[in-house]
């Protein structure tokens, strides 16, 4: 018996050691070892979402230079059917130097009646959280809405007068050209109306994609303990939509110009992070598509409340906004940037 117990005590104590080797070598590249059933190591990203798992060994994080970005990490891909068409979301690439590709383009306009959709467990009363008060308003007084970039890279469909260079697919440096210069716009607008906005630019998906909302976790926590008045955080992407060889243009026509479609996305705490904000994120999302559904039908096409966090803890306003998709245009994106920060200011307001 005591010889059982002894080799019982070793063996708890080499699995320790193992498990906390494991943890301490891949600490520094903002990886948390998650265990399972008989110490399966899962890997997820501790200050983000749980981007994706892998059953691995030690052996192989070691092997791999204890951990690089690059591995181990599989974004997953979520596939929408809107109009009989499927539309992949979120598609991720590792960003690389390519020859510029020609896809055959598609226009659509894509369903926007379905105003919501639920990706989560949790039962959601829409009707009733478009009723409630925002718990937030603004004052004009200090920075109260702060603007970043997590996918900082995305980039558009060239339009006539365009010239820049991709530095992947659909992506480019060129802030001029990439969903940086879509928030500057907005920017712009709200400092006009008399609002206190940072611009956040810093890259954070070049040259590596896969870490990037880990990245910015980082900058956009400091930024809201740095600005502790700003209730409004707007994380501005754009989205990839496409079927085959063909790439979505998602348009609607607002007063007889081309539009990129909006859609907004709310995180929750059902990935299994502190998100106290998750329910206030969501009401503020439904707010804005109800405003533009009334002023500008078709501007949004819904509101998606997915499981993981996205950084949105930090306010009760925070939200990513897909600003339309790689087949619209810098200029149909622009477009949709105006009416979308029109929209922001009479809710805010």
């Amino acid at each position: 018996m005591k010889n059982f117990i002894r080799v019982f005590l070793i063996f708890v104590i080499f699995f320790l050691i193992i498990n906390l080797m494991g943890f301490f070598i891949i600490k520094n590249n903002e990886i948390g070892i998650a265990l399972i059933g008989k110490g399966i190591p899962i890997v997820r990203a501790v200050n983000e979402e749980i981007v994706g798992i892998n059953l691995i060994s030690y052996v192989d994080i070691i092997k791999d230079k204890f951990m690089s970005e690059r591995v181990f990490i599989e974004l997953p891909e979520d596939t929408v059917e809107l109009e009989q068409e499927n539309v992949k979301d979120n598609v991720i690439e590792e960003i690389y130097n390519e020859e510029e590709n020609i896809s055959k383009l598609k226009s659509v306009t894509l369903d926007w009646k379905n105003e919501f959709k639920n990706n989560t467990k949790y039962n959601i009363d829409v009707d009733a959280l478009k009723r409630e008060k925002l718990s937030f308003d603004l004052k004009k007084s200090g920075t109260e809405i702060i603007i970043y970039h997590t996918h900082t890279t995305e980039a558009y469909t060239k339009g006539e007068k365009d010239k820049f260079n991709y530095s992947g697919e659909y992506r480019t440096l060129d802030k001029k050209y990439n969903v940086v210069n879509v928030g500057e716009r907005i920017k712009d607008i709200l400092i006009k109306k008399g609002y206190g906005v940072y611009h956040e630019q810093e890259i954070y998906d070049y040259p590596s994609y896969n870490l990037s909302y880990s990245k910015a976790g980082k900058a956009i926590e400091a930024l809201a303990k740095k600005y502790n008045k700003a209730n409004v955080v707007l994380d501005i992407h754009r989205d990839a939509l496409g079927s085959g060889d063909e790439v979505y243009r998602p348009i609607i026509n607002i007063d007889g110009k081309d539009v990129a479609q909006i859609l907004l996305v709310a995180g929750s705490n059902e990935g299994g992070l502190n998100h106290s904000n998750w329910r206030e994120n969501l009401k503020f999302a439904l707010k804005i598509q109800q405003i533009a559904n009334e002023k500008y039908p078709g501007l949004m096409r819904y509101v998606i409340l997915r499981k993981e966090r996205f950084n949105q803890h930090v306010a009760p306003g925070a939200i990513i906004v897909e600003m339309g998709a790689t087949g619209n245009t810098m200029e149909e994106v622009l477009r949709s940037a105006d009416l979308f920060a029109e929209i922001l200011v009479e809710i805010i307001e």
